[in-house]
């Protein structure tokens, strides 16, 4: 339980002074009759306004700065370049100017990014100044009593059972936009959407992006708001630090329909709930709450260096240093085009499906999750028992997308032992799930045997070159197709895929096997191919994936 203490610190916490767009106070008529901005962004922040003349020490962050040209002396064009360059080291970015302001002073102010407002002759400073402080002052006070509520709402949930999911869901109804919570781990620990919002209008914008794609913290293009060094603003979030005890304990971002900065009332309700997901968050630590980010995140957040500790920990959970494993990596995706009624799978909720049926077919994998994805230790005698690999995690993720719905995109790794060995194999799985997204829309594996000669043809400048070289081996078998409806390709295809097992192809082509027989020699009749030479068998494998490839790309 969260202690009255800590809530009275969370209730004592000062809102910030609102800071107004240039754009509000051209809208809201705060400034004269006559002015208009000359250079600069109408999305520039205001939190307050003073007039100075030469003297800028009373001058703060983000105030708008009023002067007067002709207060300036016989050289104001010197003196307001100087104030100009002078400004910037205080964090001001904006400045109303009386009377005419020269094109030194405007393209020293475009490179400080400070917005320029041209003031009108007969425009009387006081009265600006007084206008626009008075507007802040009155959003201030509109600020404070929302905030007051908002305090209250928050601290009357702060100790339910399920503190977490209420209080997100509480911010995405006052923001009306999804929310997001991860710990400094980057694992989420929940998230929420607005009231009488489906999750199907928000699935593309919450659910295609990685988690990492969430925290604005993390991505290299985000800018800090103006109002909170805390916070920062990406394209597709704003994200808040969260804090406790002066520690980072998490991120909880907002997501954006729309580049846009978010505005002080909603600045201020996403740092008070921030502040209270920090407070349950370090009472939920001895709880077990980290208990959720198991070894594998731990061990995946690692280095080499940390694997013989970890080994032990990871025995403790069913893990078999002597054991060969393929690691394989899943992830849901929506359908391209939403149905009604289609829902958002969590990866947690992926994580505990996915065991369920490893379980329910006798297998003993260890599955954990890692951000947003599904990872699954896939248990094999033998390095070179590849077949039994592909045969379960296809059983796998077919169910999945029956249980689910939607898309299950999956990548799986080379067989290795030991945790140091495996991390080539998480690595090759990332990859192969990576080629999956990019060319497939629909549930898919990539194995690490997919990888090479992908990305090789993939990074090919030309493809008419690959587009030839599949013509000179394929092009009897596709006019043959074409011409009588067949499928000799297929058929073909299927046979290197089982690597010449003729009762495996036959099986899967659900073909007689005299059948299966009556087809091989047919391909050789039309290629006048000698099919049982290696080069040429080679070569017909390689044009197969080739068209494959190329076909994918076509249809993206």
């Amino acid at each position: 339980m969260i202690s009255n203490a800590a809530l009275s610190r969370f209730r004592s916490m000062r809102v910030p002074m609102p800071a107004i767009s240039i754009a509000e106070l051209f809208a809201q008529q705060v400034l004269p009759d006559g002015a208009f901005l000359i250079c600069g962004q109408d999305s520039t922040r205001v939190s307050w306004a003073r007039i100075i003349t030469s003297d800028i020490s009373e001058v703060e962050a983000h105030d708008m700065v009023l002067i007067d040209l002709s207060a300036l002396g016989t050289d104001a064009v010197r003196t307001l370049s100087r104030i100009i360059a002078d400004l910037t080291t205080l964090r001001v970015r904006s400045v109303g100017v009386r009377g005419e302001v020269s094109v030194a002073s405007l393209e020293n102010a475009a490179r400080n990014n400070i917005s320029i407002i041209y003031l009108p002759s007969d425009a009387n400073l006081e009265s600006v100044e007084r206008a626009i402080c008075r507007y802040i002052s009155e959003k201030q006070n509109e600020l404070e009593s929302q905030d007051a509520n908002w305090q209250q709402e928050l601290a009357r949930h702060a100790n339910s059972s399920n503190a977490f999911q209420i209080i997100l869901k509480l911010l995405a109804d006052r923001l009306s936009q999804p929310v997001v919570l991860h710990d400094a781990n980057r694992y989420r620990i929940g998230y929420a959407l607005p009231q009488n919002s489906s999750e199907q209008r928000w699935l593309h914008q919450t659910m295609l992006l990685y988690d990492r794609d969430l925290i604005a913290h993390l991505l290299p293009h985000s800018t800090v708001h103006p109002q909170n060094a805390n916070v920062q603003e990406s394209q597709h979030s704003t994200t808040t630090a969260v804090i406790s005890e002066g520690a980072l304990v998490g991120y909880l971002s907002v997501m954006k329909p729309s580049p846009q900065i978010m505005d002080s009332f909603s600045l201020a309700a996403l740092i008070r709930a921030a502040s209270v997901c920090g407070l349950l968050i370090s009472h939920n630590t001895p709880s077990n709450y980290y208990q959720r980010s198991d070894w594998i995140t731990e061990w995946l957040d690692g280095t080499p260096n940390d694997d013989l500790l970890l080994t032990a920990r990871a025995e403790q959970n069913n893990f078999l240093p002597d054991q060969v494993y393929a690691i394989g990596v899943l992830r849901w995706l929506p359908n391209t085009e939403p149905r009604p009624n289609s829902r958002v799978v969590r990866a947690e909720q992926l994580a505990e499906q996915t065991r369920q049926e490893t379980t329910a077919r006798r297998i003993n994998a260890l599955i954990g999750q890692y951000h947003e994805r599904v990872i699954i230790f896939l248990p094999l005698e033998k390095a070179q028992h590849t077949g039994r690999m592909r045969q379960y995690m296809n059983i796998i993720s077919q169910r999945l997308a029956e249980v689910f719905g939607g898309n299950i995109m999956c990548g799986v790794g080379r067989p290795a032992v030991g945790l140091t060995d495996l991390r080539v194999s998480f690595e090759e799985a990332e990859r192969a799930l990576t080629l999956s997204e990019q060319l497939w829309h629909e549930t898919h594996i990539a194995f690490f045997g997919d990888l090479s000669l992908n990305e090789l043809l993939m990074n090919v400048s030309r493809h008419e070159q690959i587009y030839l070289f599949c013509r000179n081996w394929l092009s009897s078998i596709l006019d043959y197709d074409q011409q009588n409806s067949s499928d000799l390709l297929l058929t073909l295809s299927v046979y290197f895929a089982n690597n010449g097992n003729m009762a495996a192809t036959a099986k899967q082509l659900n073909v007689h096997r005299n059948t299966l027989v009556y087809r091989l020699n047919r391909i050789a009749e039309i290629t006048q191919l000698d099919m049982d030479d290696a080069d040429v068998q080679l070569n017909l494998h390689l044009a197969i994936k080739a068209y494959q490839l190329l076909q994918r790309l076509e249809l993206d």
